[in-house]
């Protein structure tokens, strides 16, 4: 499970350490490292997760209609944008160039923990965006007690 957030620098050649936790959850047989893409809703960070989520992605996907313009457009969304990562021997991953420019960042890395994924973001972004995350997060708890079965403390969410 990738939990927190933790902020690494890059170095000159553009590689940056991937937290322990992070790569210990991502590390799968087939492939030793992290998977990217663009973030689906068009936010100001890359998505990220280890193998097994995308093959999870990819049988979601195969369910639905071969040829379909939903199956073509998540096939599209997901396989065709992402970047497999490779973890060196000392837990980094090289960013493409590109990806650093699309994020604009020059220093500093920001990985952030999403359950079964996370995100990686300029780490100075990040911060500015963090300052709402907990207060947007608020009206949406309730779906989490509806679908989850999770009790909300006593006197309501206000």
């Amino acid at each position: 499970m990738f939990l927190a957030t933790i902020v690494n620098s890059l170095d000159a050649k553009g590689r940056v350490s991937v937290p322990a936790d992070f790569r210990m959850a991502a590390t799968h047989e087939d492939f030793n490292g992290v998977i990217i893409w663009p973030a689906l809703n068009g936010g100001a960070f890359f998505e990220a997760a280890g193998y097994n989520y995308m093959l999870e992605m990819q049988n979601a996907i195969r369910a639905l209609p071969l040829y379909s313009k939903e199956r073509d457009k998540l096939q599209n969304a997901f396989f065709g944008e992402a970047r497999k990562l490779s973890f060196d021997s000392n837990g980094r991953v090289t960013m493409p160039k590109d990806v650093l420019e699309r994020l604009g960042v020059d220093g500093e890395i920001a990985f952030v923990g999403q359950g079964d994924s996370f995100q990686i973001w300029n780490a100075q972004t990040r911060q500015s965006a963090a300052q709402n995350i907990q207060f947007e997060a608020v009206p949406h708890l309730h779906h989490l007690g509806a679908n989850q079965n999770i009790k909300t403390p006593k006197g309501g969410l206000s």
